[in-house]
């Protein structure tokens, strides 16, 4: 999975108040391959510029509603 998709499934499980599991699976050496190692750093590079929008909020009442200003 690519970072950027890495990144909208994160965003889908959260506004739907679920928890995201990231199956990474190490070698026996316990290093990371590197297209998953580059996904997740692409993930975490993005929550340090927007992961206010993710830490503390609030699961949609209802799937699908309008959010913001009507």
């Amino acid at each position: 999975m690519s970072g950027a998709a890495l990144i909208r499934l994160l965003v889908d499980v959260v506004a739907k108040n679920g928890n995201l599991l990231i199956n990474v699976g190490p070698a026996a050496d316990g290093s990371i391959p590197e297209l998953q190692r580059r996904a997740m750093r692409e993930l975490g590079t993005w929550l340090e510029v927007n992961g206010d929008a993710i830490y503390g909020t609030r699961p949609w009442i209802r799937m699908g509603e309008r959010t913001g200003a009507p």
